[in-house]
């Protein structure tokens, strides 16, 4: 797990697989699993700044490029590609070139 990776709601209901590696600068939300598949070896990579929202699965030895968008509930089974948006069961890309930080979490002062 790289440094400042932050998890929505203290991690509640966060599956993480041990083998997952976690970016730095990664954001992850509530009831969010990153596990394994059966058959397949491997966990899924998230690189750096990558957002993942409440409810989102990405299951099996998947890459999620960097300052990628990860939508709620989505089932995510193959590689996401950076600056993209992804959405849906299974997930595909709905927005690409996006600028991660108009969707990152402002802490309150």
């Amino acid at each position: 797990m790289g440094a400042g990776v932050f998890f929505h709601h203290s991690g509640l209901g966060v599956v993480i697989n041990r083998q997952a590696v976690i970016g730095p600068g990664c954001e992850i939300g509530a009831h969010v699993v990153l596990g394994g598949r059966s058959l397949l070896k491997g966990a899924p990579y998230l690189e750096k700044n990558v957002i993942v929202h409440s409810g989102a699965k990405i299951i099996g030895p998947v890459r999620i490029g960097e300052n990628a968008l990860i939508a709620c509930n989505s089932v995510v089974l193959t590689d996401v590609p950076p600056n993209v948006l992804v959405a849906g069961v299974p997930a595909i890309v709905k927005k690409t070139g996006i600028n991660i930080s108009d969707y990152r979490h402002v802490a309150d002062d």
